[in-house]
């Protein structure tokens, strides 16, 4: 009895040391089959498993030759995964309330901002807000994309703010009237004086005297429509000037960016 106790003993370290070393070994089997399952995948295109798998063959646990390739392989994927943000609006304004769905499995169900971690390849994403009928999008992620913006707009928004339209430059059309009725009054009164000039002068040609021709008269005519067309010619251009500034004034105008009456030059009328 006592030499049956005495092997027990004995086997007892032996059988304890034998299961630390198959756990071992079964521990650094599945290391190497994460770290070849995560290389295929990786080669694959499927990124994401391939994190998973590469992440369980660079824990501590693993042997160091393999975590160390574990862990620059894991780096390397992560660098190469695409990512998205998805934002959603419902009648304008930002909405959290929006369930994702991406190849047809749910992914969120509430949008919290954060980035959404993605194969490279084509998506197709459905969106889902309550009161609002789904839409549906379909992308193309490439290899290494961070931080794609996806954003979505349920409802109607709100209108936009039309400015008013521009009141006409009054001061410009006037002075424009202004201009065309000086410029044919100038013509008119430069016509009127040339013809009584050579008026005159036909007269004397036909053998007329000064008293028969009457010099005065035609002299003050002509003095009087010669300077009725120069008042005319200078307020035609000073009215042109006064159009042309009102014109380019009022294009440039500016919204008034505080209220109040006040008298706009260009447009020859108050304004509030």
């Amino acid at each position: 009895m006592r030499g049956a106790i005495a092997i027990a003993l004995l086997l007892v370290p032996a059988i304890a040391h034998a299961d630390d070393t198959s756990r071992l070994q079964s521990d650094v089997t599945a290391c190497v089959a994460a770290s070849d399952e995560g290389q295929k995948l990786r080669d694959e295109g499927h990124l994401r498993a391939a994190r998973a798998k590469l992440a369980t063959c660079a824990a501590e646990e693993c042997p160091s030759p393999v975590r160390g390739d574990c862990l620059r392989w894991l780096d390397d994927v992560d660098k190469r995964t695409p990512s998205i943000v998805i934002a959603a609006t419902a009648s304008g304004k930002d909405a959290t309330d929006v369930r994702v769905s991406i190849d047809g499995a749910v992914v969120v169900s509430k949008l919290d901002g954060n980035a959404i971690l993605l194969d490279p390849g084509e998506h197709k994403f459905r969106y889902e807000h309550a009161g609002d009928p789904p839409q549906d999008e379909t992308i193309v992620l490439r290899v290494g994309e961070k931080d794609r913006a996806l954003r979505v707009a349920f409802g109607s928004p709100a209108p936009p703010v039309v400015p008013p339209p521009k009141t006409p430059p009054t001061l410009a059309y006037a002075m424009t009237g202004v201009a065309i009725g000086a410029g044919l009054g100038w013509a008119g009164f430069a016509l009127a004086s040339f013809l009584t000039v050579q008026g005159y002068d036909n007269c004397r040609n036909a053998g007329g005297d000064v008293t028969t021709c009457n010099k005065t008269g035609h002299e003050s005519i002509t003095v009087t429509t010669s300077v009725l067309a120069d008042v005319s010619l200078g307020i035609a251009l000073v009215a042109t000037g006064v159009a042309i500034w009102a014109y380019v004034k009022h294009a440039h105008q500016a919204a008034p960016k505080a209220a109040g009456l006040r008298f706009d030059l260009a447009r020859g009328a108050f304004r509030f």
